[in-house]
């Protein structure tokens, strides 16, 4: 899937947080937020190993700067 520069990837596999995330953000920043799943990205046991820092913040990054790596788009983690 071809995705504009300006589009926004949700890392999150939960479907509540994605939805909760675009209901706040979405109006407020005017560009699509899309999903891992909108995206169809499956699951990858390597997620499990990006998630290990003692902190959320730690936690968010991590996450955030792996999938950017993986789909080359501007990434939000939760």
């Amino acid at each position: 899937m071809s995705v504009p520069d300006q589009d926004l990837l949700i890392a999150s596999r939960s479907a509540d947080k994605v939805r909760e995330i675009r209901q706040i953000l979405q109006p407020a920043l005017g560009t699509r937020l899309l999903s891992l799943a909108d995206l169809e990205i499956a699951p990858d046991p390597a997620e499990d190993d990006v998630e290990i820092h003692h902190t959320f913040r730690g936690n968010a990054l991590a996450k955030a700067r792996y999938f950017q790596r993986l789909t080359g788009m501007r990434t939000l983690a939760d």
